[in-house]
Parts: structure tokens; sequence; C-alpha cells
């Protein structure tokens, strides 16, 4: 088998693609217009992989091989280089489902849990309607729904 130049980079970019259009429909239905983006400057200046949600570092991985304390700890440092950003880490092999890494909450105990996009879409939704809430975050007038779209979009997000 012949090894593509730059194929795992690639990989890569298309993983980060992937996630923006996963997630785009979930920002778009609580804060309207805000776009999610990749962040094409991380190779030379660092950064986390997805823009326009500043109060998450998301870190993207799509490969065959699973590195994920060695992802977890690149999603680590990035977070605190934004700010201590909630770090997130989502990662596929081929043809599987996409995981997602992140802190969670049991009481006052904070611990690493691993979800489904499912799971990680409902929580992405209420983060963002609680956010807007605060007024920590815009939303455009308008929008902010209280009919419960945002486990539809969820559920697309992890079919």
């Amino acid at each position: 088998m012949a090894l593509v130049p730059g194929g795992n980079r690639q990989k890569g970019h298309d993983g980060e693609r992937e996630i923006v259009k996963l997630l785009q429909p979930i920002v778009e239905l609580v804060l309207g217009e805000k776009r999610l983006v990749r962040n094409l400057q991380q190779t030379r200046q660092g950064g986390h992989d997805i823009c326009g949600l500043e109060h998450l570092a998301i870190e993207v991985k799509r490969c065959e091989t699973l590195e994920i304390e060695k992802w977890w700890k690149q999603t680590l440092r990035q977070s605190a280089m934004a700010g201590d950003a909630i770090p997130v880490l989502m990662f596929r092999q081929n043809r599987g489902k996409w995981r997602v890494m992140m802190y969670g909450w049991i009481g006052t105990m904070t611990c690493r849990v691993e979800i489904d996009m499912l799971t990680f879409g409902l929580w992405l939704g209420e983060d963002l309607k609680t956010r807007v809430a605060r007024g920590e975050i815009q939303a455009r007038s308008g929008f902010y729904p209280d009919d419960g779209g945002l486990a539809g979009e969820a559920r697309e997000i992890a079919a």
C-alpha cells in the first residue's frame, strides 16, 4: 500500500470540516448567524482546531490509531492557552462514529468523561442557551428557542 503525501494531514482537515458541519446547525439554532470555522493558523500560531465558540477549546482527531492520552494532553494545553476554555477532544477512527472527551461533573467532583455526539450536541445546545441567558454570549434577536428543537439537531449530528 502506497502512502499518500499529506494523507494524514488531509484526513485531519477533513475531520475538522466534518465537525464544523455537524455542530453548525446547533450553534445557528441558538445563536443565529454565528459561524464556526477551522483554525487555519493552528500549524503556525498554535491554538485549537475549531474557532467561533471562544469558551470551548475543541481539538479534532481523525486517525485510525488512537492516542487518546497524547491528544487529551494537547487539548488541555490548547485550553490553557485559550484562557482556560473548556477542553473538548473529538475523535474517530475510519468508518467509526465521533466520540467526545471532556470534563463532566458528579456532584462537586470533576472527572474526564467520554460521550457520543448526540450527548455532546444536547450539552452544547443547553450550554449555549445558559450562556445567552447569563449574557455571556449574544444571540441574534429572535433566536434562542424554547421549543426543544435542539434535540432534533443533536440527533442529526449523531446519525
